[in-house]
């Protein structure tokens, strides 16, 4: 869904660690569809994100421009959307999200910058 320039990402400890906290703390509302003793797929009270487009084509760019781009997003579920974190393959691409709930049927939008500094040559 997202651009990258093929280069492998690491996560620092950390990094690791303030993301845990920060889940722990709106765990209480986030409800787990599936569990060890059950077979079966819970869908029924589930969030879901369904995308106007999942790809976007930047066309030509100069190298060592930014570039953006919103991922316009509906929450087709049946609870609300919580967003906890939002990761790309590399540096030169930069997500962010909303970090407000976002209620069924509702709205929301992933920001994407993406820098072509010192990138040359066709990039997906």
């Amino acid at each position: 869904m997202f651009c990258a320039c093929e280069q492998t990402a690491t996560t620092s400890t950390a990094e690791n660690d303030e993301a845990t906290v920060e889940a722990g703390e709106i765990a209480s509302i986030i409800r787990n569809p599936v569990t060890a003793q059950t077979e079966e797929l819970d869908t029924t009270l589930i969030a879901e994100m369904t995308f106007d487009n999942e790809t976007h084509n930047f066309g030509m760019v100069d190298q060592g421009a930014i570039i953006t781009h919103d991922f316009k997003f509906t929450n087709t579920g049946t609870v609300p959307l919580v967003i906890s974190d939002v990761r790309s393959t590399c540096g030169c691409t930069v997500a962010d999200w909303h970090r407000e709930q976002i209620a069924p049927g509702g709205e929301g939008s992933l920001p994407v910058r993406y820098a072509t500094k010192k990138k040359s040559g066709i990039q997906r």
